[in-house]
């Protein structure tokens, strides 16, 4: 070692004594090391001692800080914990799923009442063109495309808010284990918004030309075959529900249908 790095070793032993760090003894046993006079073997003691303070307060600084992480670790795992346990609720017993599944009924009848509605209204002043047809009179064709006109308003998102409501209408949790619902709110407004709405087009078609369009008459045959074949599906879906809910006498909910009433004449 050069002496002028002896020396400042030195230095730094005899300071470390006056303060009290080291004992005269220690003192003595590091002085001699530093002068060869020891085996070079412990030489690594010396910078032990000498830097053994700053490592103890480095160690004291240290301390609060990882506490207060250890802390803050424990108290966001029990949170999570807590939010765990309080979203896991038990099983529905039977009684609330059929409590829930009335209620979504309930839900889905009233949003799609004066779509329905309307659609019934059509229905009876077609009804009675092709009952009089002989004597159907213009203002019995201008009824009927004004009733088709209020219909389709009344079956599409933009114009009735029950449809619209039937995209946000979530199945109750209590019944999530039913797989016939899970998309048969979104089905009932396909089936108002895309079904229905083409059935009341073909009407109208079919009334501006006071009953004389073949190709009106015809489209409209399609279309309300598809129209009912989509509604007859979702009543089988809520009924398939029932059946497994054990509910017995479910009669639907009811949407409209065209092959079976006049509009199929």
């Amino acid at each position: 070692m050069p002496k002028d790095s002896t020396a400042d070793e030195l230095a730094k032993l005899a300071e470390l004594r006056s303060k009290g760090v080291l004992k005269d003894e220690e003192f003595e046993h590091q002085k001699a090391k530093l002068l060869g006079e020891l085996d070079p073997v412990g030489t690594s003691d010396t910078t032990a001692v000498l830097e053994g303070p700053k490592i103890q307060t480095a160690k004291k600084r240290r301390g609060p800080l990882s506490k207060l992480l250890i802390l803050v670790v424990i108290i966001v795992l029990l949170i999570v914990v807590v939010k765990s346990l309080s979203s896991s609720s038990p099983p529905a017993t039977p009684a609330q799923k059929v409590a829930a599944f009335n209620q979504l009924v309930t839900a889905v009848k009233k949003d799609v009442s004066y779509c329905n509605t309307g659609a019934q209204d059509v229905q009876v002043d077609l009804g009675l063109i092709i009952k009089n047809a002989a004597s159907a009179s213009a203002s019995d064709f201008v009824q009927l495309d004004s009733a088709a006109k209020q219909a389709s308003t009344a079956c599409s998102i933009s114009g009735n808010s029950g449809i619209l409501n039937l995209a946000t209408l979530n199945t109750p949790s209590a019944l999530s284990g039913i797989k016939s619902l899970d998309q048969v709110e979104s089905d009932t407004q396909t089936w108002a918004d895309q079904y229905m709405r083409p059935v009341f087009g073909d009407i109208e078609k079919l009334a501006e030309s006071n009953g004389n369009s073949v190709s009106a008459a015809s489209q409209l045959q399609i279309d309300a075959q598809k129209s009912d074949t989509m509604a007859q599906g979702i009543e089988q879906q809520f009924s398939s529900a029932a059946q497994q809910l054990g509910i017995t006498g479910f009669k639907g909910i009811g949407l409209t249908l065209w092959t079976t009433s006049s509009a199929s004449g």
